[in-house]
């Protein structure tokens, strides 16, 4: 067997190649745990492995900073081709992938691109033949339980409750902010505004918040019981609520990017609120499944290719 030209492949874990190339290309072992969807201290584990294993640090932290070695440097090009390689082999198939079932559901909310999925979703349906139907709706006060259960395909937002079993990759950056119609008294000043001044006006807001939502919700909360105020309405959909506020001086925070809040106006505040991000979350009772992957790739790569951030 030593005399086999593939011994040094069969003998280390080709996971570990994986590994090595989001290592040297970020340079930063979070990045690529997150990348790897495995946690930081398996990356580590990782690579001591590979600094036995090339019998070199790879990585060393200068002025706060990594940096390739000198051999990392001459390993990076080759692992670049390695892993160009062998998603070509992965790629290359005979015929369309078979859906494994013929119902697949998606959870997210309107305002985050729901039309834009929608469509994508109608493309791969009529792509084959209408045999694979496709379920989209608004997000729900049971939605992460029935992912944990695997009753969900796919759901998108921010939640820490989800269980162990659940796989995630990071889609966006999350900032919210007021807005008001373009009109509004709070609009027309040409300064940025203190958030105190913002709940001078009747706030409404969303229901089915994620993480993100929850921290600037009880942010607000903290703010008006100082001020006495109250949330004079609660919408369970985004496009309902931008409606509202589009033709009404109330005020709501919403996340920057959603879709349709164009005709709205952004508030500067000086205070900064809770940031956060948003993820595609599945189940791994599906997370090898050759169609379910098909469909995770096109929804993560769709909002790019139309200038979309979801």
């Amino acid at each position: 067997m030593k005399n086999n030209a593939l011994f040094p492949i069969i003998k280390q874990n080709l996971n570990l190649l994986t590994t090595l190339y989001f290592l040297l290309k970020l340079k930063h072992i979070s990045k690529a745990a997150d990348q790897l969807f495995i946690s930081q201290s398996a990356v580590s584990q990782q690579l001591a492995r590979l600094r036995v294993i090339f019998d070199d640090n790879l990585l060393v932290r200068v002025n706060n900073e990594m940096l390739l070695t000198p051999i990392a440097v001459q390993i990076l090009p080759l692992v670049e081709q390695a892993i160009k390689s062998s998603s070509e082999v992965f790629n290359m198939r005979t015929d369309e992938i078979a859906p494994s079932k013929t119902h697949y559901s998606l959870c997210m909310v309107d305002g985050l691109a729901m039309e834009w999925a929608a469509q994508l979703l109608l493309n791969i349906s009529n792509k084959y033949n209408n045999t694979v139907t496709f379920e989209i709706f608004n997000r729900y006060d049971e939605c992460v339980r029935d992912l944990n259960q695997g009753k969900l395909d796919f759901l998108i937002g921010n939640f820490n409750s989800v269980s162990n079993n659940i796989h995630q990759i990071k889609l966006s950056s999350i900032h919210y902010s007021p807005y008001v119609n373009k009109n509004h008294p709070l609009a027309i000043l040409n300064r940025p505004i203190s958030i105190n001044e913002v709940f001078d006006y009747d706030l409404i807001e969303f229901k089915f918040q994620g993480e993100i939502g929850l921290a600037v919700e009880d942010y607000v909360r903290d703010m008006i019981d100082i001020k006495k105020k109250k949330v004079v309405l609660t919408f369970s959909q985004y496009d309902t609520m931008i409606e509202l506020i589009k033709n009404n001086d109330c005020i709501s925070f919403l996340p920057d990017n959603i879709l349709n809040i164009k005709d709205l106006k952004k508030l500067d505040v000086i205070e900064t609120l809770p940031t956060g991000d948003c993820y595609m979350y599945w189940h791994s009772l599906v997370d090898h499944d050759a169609f379910h992957s098909y469909l995770r790739h096109q929804l993560i790569n769709f909002p790019k290719e139309n200038n979309f951030d979801i």
